[in-house]
This record gives C-alpha cells, sequence and structure tokens, in this order.
C-alpha cells in the first residue's frame, strides 16, 4: 500500500489516488462527505450503484479502457480509487473496502 503524504480525509485525493493507480495500488483512500458529494454532484455519474458511482469524466484511457475516479459509501465513511470503467463493482468494491479495513 502507498503512504499517503495527505494529512486527512479532508484533504483532496485526486493526487494520491492517482499515484496509487500509477503504482498498480488497488487500494482505497478514505475521504470526507464534502469530497463525495462534490464528485457525486459535479458531472452526471458514468455508472452508479449501491451507494457507490463512478465520476461522469474519465480521468484517462489506458488499455483497460477508460479510468474513471470510483466513490463509494460504506456507513458514514466514503472512498475513492481509481478503477476501468469496464469493471465497475459495487460489491467487489465494498468486499475489498471491508477487507482494507479489517487489516488496518
Amino acid at each position: 500500500m502507498v503512504e499517503s503524504t495527505l494529512e486527512s480525509i479532508h484533504d483532496w485525493p485526486y493526487p494520491d489516488v492517482e499515484q496509487r493507480f500509477q503504482n498498480d495500488d488497488k487500494s482505497w483512500r478514505e475521504v470526507d462527505w464534502e469530497i463525495y458529494i462534490d464528485q457525486l454532484e459535479a458531472l452526471p455519474p458514468a455508472k452508479t450503484g449501491m451507494f457507490c458511482f463512478a465520476v461522469g469524466e474519465p480521468w484517462r484511457h489506458t488499455e483497460r479502457g477508460a479510468i474513471h475516479a470510483v466513490f463509494v459509501k460504506i456507513g458514514k465513511r466514503y472512498f475513492c480509487r481509481m478503477d476501468a470503467l469496464k469493471d465497475f463493482s459495487p460489491n467487489l468494491y465494498r468486499r475489498e473496502i471491508q477487507k482494507q479495513l479489517e487489516e488496518e
């Protein structure tokens, strides 16, 4: 897992989640409610499901296709990372986050 240089969940997450993606680090970064809502309302989501959405505009395109920022709500906590839109899977994301939280 990449060590975050950000100070808190209130800091803008994109530099951190972009670096994680570049390092093939699939860990989730916790963010606050304001960032989650800001990204949910910025553009119509590309995909949604079960308290989860992919931001409407892709961050980049790779051999895996369009890469979007994905945000997930679990209880009163919010998480994000970059992922291929074709791999969008709310159930998988929730399992990954739960596992990550158990390991912390």
